[in-house]
């Protein structure tokens, strides 16, 4: 009885581990990479997120230039096919450049100098498959204040 019991449970415990790797690989995304832009001007250094009822959510970080590339939490790159809520979120704390990679110990944040703000997009952004070249302005969202 114990060792049916043992082997019910590692066969158990395989199945799930084979469908859920196989369930990672086949989730339907495409590739979103775009611009965050404010009246025409970049929008630096905020945090991009598309959030889909259909899987796991996909998050980008602007560079200088506003551009970003979403990244779903599995690794996989790109965001969900389908319509996607979107936010923007500016002002989150920066990571010092100049720490040294081997360093072992707490590195404090860099407190950003802009407002800490979470711009919510009203409509959904529908992804499509393929690449998706997306421009998002800011001052068309709801802003969320979080100071």
């Amino acid at each position: 009885m114990k060792r049916s019991c043992v082997i019910l449970f590692w066969a158990a415990l395989i199945c799930l581990g084979v469908y859920g790797c196989r369930n990672r690989d086949s989730l339907n995304t495409a590739i979103v990479q775009g611009k965050v832009v404010n009246s025409g001007k970049p929008v630096t250094e905020a945090e991009v997120s598309f959030v889909s009822p259909a899987g796991p959510k996909a998050t980008g970080y602007t560079s200088t230039d506003g551009t970003f590339e979403l990244m779903i939490s599995t690794g996989k790159s790109g965001a969900m096919v389908g319509p996607n809520a979107v936010e923007v979120v500016t002002g989150l704390p920066k990571i010092p450049t100049d720490v040294d990679p081997n360093f072992k110990g707490f590195v404090p944040l860099i407190k950003s100098n802009d407002p800490f703000v979470k711009y919510r997009f009203n409509d959904p952004i529908l992804v499509q498959n393929g690449t998706n070249e997306i421009v998002l302005d800011v001052g068309q969202a709801t802003a969320i204040k979080m100071d």
